[in-house]
């Protein structure tokens, strides 16, 4: 059995195209046509230099014309004055550096697109182009044509925003560690000497190398804890900041101290060593607030950004989902999500709530039973009216997203 040319699956007898001068065998129309759209750009040298093969393309039933609306835009595409714009995309099916050769190359190619970035690890693309010559739908388009499927990047500056607070943190505590060790170093080489009776003046030589290997601890790893403190305090409130930068900056005022009179203690070593476990103890936080937050961004991306709402005379239009509010109708697919918790008006189907549940039994859904935010639709078209939280009929499940826009049809 010859394998597929572009995913490497069992190859359909007959299903052929010519690509970089050869015929190949392809397993479906979707592999043939997205080595056909490739070649057709003149982006054969794709398929030699992949380190791996593509994923086969899936058949995406989505209309992307509903990522032109203005609102749907605002949670991903940034305006400029000069008058672009840069949508801001998460594009699945990235497996090598060609993969992004590929992308950069076919979407430079499209009128109207100035610059395409992508990244290979975080599979983001940030693309700036102008809105009076290309669409957002045609992005979205043009990505899928060639096998990848994009879906726009929720929560992109507030992703932007913890990652670059995870980095000032690791920045800090690197310093801190650093300095921590070579205090350590010399603290020992004291605490040796006072037991063998080192000459005075090279004790007080290797004191003044320890303020001078802490001193960046205290005007930089420190900051976060200082500046934490100050605010509680113009707060008249007590935190534990505060009394964490009363003990930093008590032990080593007193170490200075010593050194400069050359009388006493010092207490350098310790210094370090307590600022860095308490910045290690707050950067490992961070990272789990972090995860939680990426966990939750996915969880977003379940909800659709267009759905069918029902008119008063019965007719259907496109809106975005953000526009939804408490009573209105809607009508949810075969397969859709369910956008906001709701009753069912009309209609019998299944619901896949494994989601919130953990049960992978769909269950049935009749006329008067309650869906949730997340879900999914296994049967039929059925209708279904937004409630608000107080007024849902029965408790839905711990995890459930309540309708959060039912009771002031604003994001929260």
């Amino acid at each position: 059995m010859i394998p597929c040319f572009h995913c490497g699956l069992p190859s359909v007898p007959g299903l052929r195209a010519e690509v970089g001068g050869e015929f190949r065998e392809f397993c479906c129309i979707g592999c043939q046509a997205v080595a056909q759209a490739i070649a057709g750009q003149g982006l054969d040298d794709f398929y030699r230099f992949r380190e791996q093969l593509n994923t086969r393309p899936q058949a995406l039933a989505t209309r992307f014309d509903a990522y032109d609306l203005p609102a749907v835009q605002e949670d991903f595409v940034e305006r400029a004055a000069d008058g672009t714009a840069t949508a801001n995309l998460f594009v699945s099916g990235i497996s090598c550096a060609a993969c992004v050769w590929l992308i950069e190359k076919h979407l430079q190619s499209m009128p109207g697109v100035e610059q395409v970035q992508v990244n290979a690890s975080t599979h983001r693309a940030r693309i700036r182009l102008r809105l009076d010559r290309v669409r957002i739908s045609d992005l979205f388009q043009a990505l899928a044509q060639i096998g990848f499927q994009p879906q726009p990047l929720i929560g992109h500056a507030e992703q932007e925003l913890w990652q670059k607070d995870q980095r000032d943190y690791l920045l800090r505590m690197a310093v801190a560690g650093i300095g921590m060790m070579q205090a350590g170093m010399v603290a020992v080489a004291l605490h040796a000497g006072d037991m063998q009776g080192m000459d005075p003046h090279w004790e007080w030589v290797l004191r003044w190398v320890n303020l001078v290997l802490t001193l960046p601890i205290m005007l930089f790893s420190a900051k976060p804890l200082f500046s934490g403190a100050l605010r509680a305090l113009r707060l008249r409130r007590l935190v534990n900041d505060v009394s964490i930068s009363i003990a930093l900056v008590l032990a080593f005022s007193a170490s200075v101290y010593a050194t400069v009179t050359r009388s006493g203690d010092v207490y350098f070593d310790s210094v370090a060593m307590f600022a860095f476990f308490l910045l290690l103890g707050r950067y490992l936080e961070k990272r789990v607030r972090y995860a939680n937050f990426k966990a939750s961004a996915r969880f977003h991306n379940l909800l659709p950004m267009t759905v069918s709402r029902v008119r008063p005379d019965g007719a259907l239009e496109t809106v975005p989902f953000k526009q939804l509010l408490a009573g209105e109708r809607v009508l949810v697919a075969p397969g859709a999500a369910f956008p906001c918790d709701g009753e069912i008006l009309d209609g019998r189907s299944e619901a896949d709530e494994s989601l919130l549940t953990g049960e992978a039994t769909p269950r049935p859904k009749v006329p008067g039973d309650p869906v949730y935010a997340g879900t999914f639709n296994g049967g039929t078209p059925l209708q279904v009216q937004l409630i608000p939280w107080e007024a849902a009929p029965v408790s839905p499940p711990s995890n459930s997203w309540c309708n959060w826009r039912s009771r002031s049809g604003r994001d929260r």
